[in-house]
């Protein structure tokens, strides 16, 4: 006489290693979640808590980008990262403040009220000289002048925070969303078909 004994796996073990095996999948997931709502987290900081953009150059330069190799997935954020547009060389020294000095010229053309562009745009300027007091460019528009420029040697830009403030928020919520517990069950929804990757 013979006793065959079958263990079969009840459905929670087998739900289990199915979410096992979705752990990358469910990193990769979290991730690509993340990496969005930080995007969207430091251009908003752009239009207003940070910085009050005026043309949109930096808000449109930050990114991110999403690469995959096997089961590692690495995600990119910066400005450029994506490579299509402008790089702004200014991002940094706007989010960590420092001085600015002139590379080839002897003074930094600052302009002034609503203006925009560089001198070089204004064919029609006039240097105003003026004792103590750093030159102006005015532009002669018909019979009128319009202040355009102030000529100066340096200027200093206070920190703004406007990455490293929201990116430090943002390494705290990656934290918080790559607790164990929480990958498992993305992971396990995955398994289930309740989530794409």
């Amino acid at each position: 006489m013979n006793i065959v004994i079958r263990e079969e796996p009840s459905a929670a073990a087998a739900a289990q290693a199915l979410a096992t095996r979705n752990i990358p999948k469910a990193v990769r997931y979290i991730l690509q979640a993340w990496s969005g709502d930080t995007v969207k987290l430091v251009k908003e900081g752009l239009a207003g808590r940070y910085l009050n953009r005026r043309s949109g150059h930096l808000a449109n330069s930050v990114g991110r980008r999403i690469d995959k190799a096997g089961d590692l997935t690495t995600a990119t954020l910066g400005t450029n990262v994506i490579g299509r547009g402008q790089d702004v060389p200014y991002a940094r020294i706007q989010d960590e403040g420092g001085t600015i000095v002139p590379k080839r010229a002897r003074a930094l053309a600052v302009p002034i009220g609503g203006t925009k562009g560089l001198p070089r745009n204004f064919p029609n300027l006039v240097m105003i000289r003026r004792v103590g007091k750093p030159p102006l460019l005015i532009e002669k528009v018909g019979k009128a002048w319009k202040l355009r420029f102030v000529l100066l040697r340096s200027v200093t830009l206070k920190a703004t925070g406007w990455w490293s403030t929201p990116w430090a928020e943002a390494k705290a919520d990656l934290a918080r969303r790559y607790d164990p517990e929480q990958v498992m069950i993305i992971a396990g929804r995955l398994g289930a078909g309740k989530e794409e990757a």
